[in-house]
């Protein structure tokens, strides 16, 4: 695992894992460690997390929450994400098929699996390429502000 500064890309933690257990297996643990060590050495920082979808689990959108980090984390297809991006899929691939170039549409919506404490805000994007759609889903939480990051 590797995870970067934003600004520098500078590697703040890079662990090797083991290859016969799940990637994200001691994730929050290490986040945690992270975020408490980063405020130590710079009080007042604003943190904002920015990972692929093997983050977006309870356990790491929990450990975010309480040490107050933002963050925008992938999230993966399935049948609900399907259904909330369907009228927007429609849309780029009309627009798409009319002008004969590649069309991108975003919307929002406040979403919540049974197993987070609050709705957290849901970035979708449909892209209409010549191959088809490519759609993306992100879960954004970010509070603080980021003018002087």
């Amino acid at each position: 695992m590797l995870i970067n500064a934003a600004n520098s890309g500078y590697p703040l933690v890079w662990q090797l894992r083991a290859g016969n257990r799940h990637s994200v297996k001691g994730v929050a643990d290490l986040l945690r460690w992270l975020f408490w060590r980063l405020k130590r050495v710079f009080p007042g920082v604003h943190i904002i997390l920015r990972a692929d979808a093997g983050f977006a689990l309870p356990e790491s959108l929990r450990v975010c929450e309480r040490s107050t980090v933002g963050d925008a984390i992938g999230f993966a297809r399935h049948a609900v994400t399907e259904r909330k991006i369907a009228d927007l899929w429609e849309w780029a691939r009309l627009h798409g098929l009319k002008t004969g170039e590649k069309a991108r549409w975003f919307d929002d919506v406040y979403y919540a699996a049974a197993s987070w404490a609050e709705p957290r805000r849901w970035v979708m994007k449909a892209e209409w390429l010549p191959k088809g759609a490519t759609p993306r889903f992100v879960l954004e939480r970010i509070s603080v502000s980021v003018g002087g990051c």
